[in-house]
């Protein structure tokens, strides 16, 4: 009896802790449940949650029994993160930006001006390239409306030529091509100086333009549309999960269009296959490459005499006019692009990140445009021919670290180092000839000739450019309000420029720069954070002075002060900022040239200075709101003694103010959740053109756009810009005419 009494005891002892430890492994997994469920929640939430630490708490939970611990479970932050930097923006205002810090971070961190454009955004106001989605932006100008060859654009009054992709440069060369916007993700484009990230660049800042890459999901959409100038285009974005490791992405577009100017095609052809692969929980692949066929032709300036004002008969020349010699002018650009993303997780802290691209353009590029008045004509004008062939090749490449590591509980860091490799090469080979002369005002084209003979130009040349720099940067977030930024870029540049029927003339040299930014910022909990920096930039200036003395590259420093607001979890984002830029080393005329002589010295300087204000806010459900202001003031400061007349004078093809308001409306309210209609209206002022030469009035441009989502599948669109169908011009060493009336209707069909 008493052995089985205590075998007894023994067993419901046992039971006993059999039920504690089950009722903490039901505790437990309640709570792992618990967060769970949280977290799922969390991911599909829209916005970014900043969490204080001091807000974190620990899960304690106990049991009755003394032969079982008390168990102390972590705390469970939960990061409502679903918009990615190098992904899609979540709705209308970005909350996640890269271009401004090299990492993936919060915007309101950023401690520089940069404007975000998402794919909703792109597609809502009907945008057919990169410097058109830039329109309801503040401080970005177009500089020649017309232009389909090249990415020439003004930033805060500085000109710049090219555009970044995925934080690497994109052209060797300005006429490499224009990137296509149906291939992106988002735009993020940094006003001001930037080098500390880019290297060489002009103090305007920089376009970064972010590609679409597989995820893991199954997603299709195929568009066919129809407009104006006889346009056709279809275009497909198909991203598939082959398991959870690999996912694939192929995007491609094909047009078959006119423009408004007379026998200039639009068309292009462009398929961009990619591939991810999660090699293991810590290491991902992307592999990435596209091919692009433009085919389009330059359209040349005209004189302001005809567009700008009437010219000496009264009358102005129509639109649509192409000066060129039709069948000769074109412009055939076949583009290639290689290239992979490596990241590796090595620790919960370091983040080792590797990436390499390899472009290839070829192109022929011959044109026929307008010399002088024939004698004794104010209508006719004589024509000069060009043969044109360029090839350009570029490789880029940069490894970087991220360490994040915590000073002590209140100082966190995000430290970032890396090196980066940039290799060009650019060759342009020219033979000039004659061509028949044309009347502007009453064109034949029927008598459209070019002469048999050409003779090669001098000005043909081989440019080959390399560029290695280091960099560190230190980003300290202090009790998770007060963020601090402090970089350092070094930079080694060659660069070389031979005569292509000459080699032996050449110009060339080896350039040394370092560059640096400093900023804070302050996170309120209100969604404020006003921010100030100050960030530096160099440009390589080809060349020598009269001494035979390489010239130094040009200098440029942006001061900056700012605020934005992003309430947590809303769609809104308004910015407001200030800021001066000073560029010095500009080159000008040397003041101690004789007759005949020129010569340059770098005693110039130029300034801009301005303010600029954005707002893009989901309203409500139904309602979406843009607007952006921007006054810019930029002027030569300083300029050669010889031309004193320069000092102060503005810069050309800047506004002093440009203003843009976007509003889109879904009837939802109205028993029409399919239909939603919009419209905006642009603003740009009066300018300089022509190289000072004259005065451009200010214009005004109104777009709407309308779609009905059928259902879950199918989406008619329509778009219009220049609804009102305004003539206004635009002129930099000429004149251009701006786009009328454009019509694009669309059919989106996803599954």
């Amino acid at each position: 009896m008493h052995s089985t009494a205590q075998h007894s005891t023994a067993q419901h002892s046992t039971a006993q802790h059999s039920t504690a430890q089950l009722t903490l492994l039901n505790k437990l997994v309640k709570h792992v449940m618990q967060a769970s469920a949280l977290m799922a929640l969390a991911t599909t939430s829209m916005a970014y949650a900043q969490v204080p630490s001091s807000q974190l708490n620990t899960t304690t939970i106990t049991t009755d029994s003394d032969d079982l611990p008390t168990v102390t479970l972590p705390a469970v932050v939960i990061v409502a993160q679903s918009e990615y930097a190098d992904g899609p923006v979540k709705g209308l205002a970005a909350s996640r930006v890269s271009s401004t810090t090299g990492t993936d971070e919060s915007i309101l961190k950023s401690t520089q001006s940069v404007s975000v454009v998402g794919q909703q955004e792109i597609e809502t106001i009907g945008a057919n390239n990169l410097i058109d989605a830039l329109g309801y932006s503040a401080g970005i100008n177009e500089r020649a409306t017309a232009d389909r060859t090249s990415s020439y654009y003004i930033s805060r009054g500085f000109m710049t030529i090219g555009t970044y992709k995925d934080g690497q440069k994109y052209q060797a060369n300005g006429f490499d091509g224009q990137q296509e916007i149906y291939g992106l993700e988002r735009i993020e484009a940094v006003k001001g100086a930037d080098s500390v990230l880019s290297g060489t660049l002009p103090p305007g800042g920089v376009i970064n333009a972010v590609s679409k890459k597989p995820f893991f999901d199954n997603a299709y959409e195929v568009n066919a549309e129809v407009g104006s100038f006889n346009r056709k285009q279809v275009s497909t974005d198909l991203n598939h999960k082959v398991n959870d490791d690999v996912a694939v992405r192929l995007v491609g577009v094909y047009r078959d269009s006119d423009t408004f100017v007379d026998f200039v095609p639009d068309d292009r052809t462009y398929i961009a296959p990619s591939l991810t692969w999660q090699l293991s929980e810590d290491t991902k692949l992307t592999l990435q490459a596209d091919y692009q066929h433009d085919l389009t032709a330059y359209v040349y300036g005209l004189p302001a005499d005809g567009t700008l004002r009437p010219a000496a008969n009264g009358k102005k020349i129509a639109r649509d006019f192409n000066q060129g010699v039709k069948g000769f002018n074109k412009y055939d650009n076949k583009r290639y692009t290689l290239g992979y993303n490596l990241r590796h997780q090595i620790n919960p802290n370091l983040e080792v990140r590797n990436n390499l691209s390899y472009m290839k353009a070829d192109r022929d590029f011959p044109s026929a445009s307008y010399d002088e008045l024939v004698n004794g004509s104010n209508t006719t004008y004589t024509r000069s021919a060009q043969k044109r062939h360029d090839k350009s090749k570029q490789l880029t490449a940069n490894l970087s670290a991220v360490y994040e590591w915590d000073m002590n509980k209140n100082i966190h860091n995000v430290s970032l180092f890396g090196i980066d490799y940039a290799k060009q090469n650019h060759s342009t080979e020219r033979y000039n000839g004659t061509a028949s002369s044309i009347d502007f005002f009453n064109p034949d084209h029927s008598k459209d000739m070019v002469g048999d003979k050409f003779t090669p130009f001098a000005w043909s040349h081989i440019q080959e450019a390399a560029q290695t720099g280091v960099f560190v940067q230190n980003q300290a977030t202090v009790n998770d309000k007060w963020v601090g930024v402090l970089g350092l870029r070094h930079d080694k540049a060659s660069l070389e420029k031979r005569a292509f029927f000459n080699p032996s003339q050449k110009q060339e040299g080896d350039y040394n720069a370092t560059t640096g930014r400093v900023g804070v910022a302050y996170l309120m909990d209100n969604g404020i954070a006003p921010y100030a920096g100050i960030n530096q930039s160099f440009e390589v200036q080809l060349g020598t002075d009269r001494n035979g003395d390489l010239f130094k590259p040009t200098r440029g420093i942006q001061y900056e002060a700012g605020v934005r607001y992003q309430p947590q979890g809303s769609d809104t984002l308004l910015t407001g900022s200030v800021y001066r830029i000073d560029q010095t080393n500009v080159l000008v005329a040397d003041p101690n040239n004789k007759a005949g002589e020129r010569f340059r010295a770098q005693l110039g300087e130029v300034r801009s200075q301005g303010i600029e204000l954005e707002a893009k806010t989901a309203v409500n459900d139904n309602l979406n709101l843009i607007a952006a202001y921007a006054y810019t003031d930029a002027r030569t400061i300083k300029s050669s003694p010889s031309t004193p007349q320069l000092e102060g004078k503005r810069t050309d093809n800047v506004p002093y103010n440009k203003f843009s308001l976007w509003g889109d409306y879904r009837f939802a309210d109205f028993g029409l959740p399919q239909l939603k209609v919009g419209a905006g209206v642009r603003y740009i002022g009066s300018t300089l053109g022509q190289r000072g030469k004259a005065d451009l009035p200010s214009y005004t441009l109104v777009d709407a756009m309308a779609n009905y989502k059928v259902n879950d599948n199918w989406l008619l669109s329509l778009n219009v810009k220049n609804l009102l169908d305004k003539e206004y011009v635009t002129c930099t060493y000429d004149c251009f005419y701006g786009e009328p009336r454009n019509i694009v209707g669309k059919v989106t069909y996803k599954w």
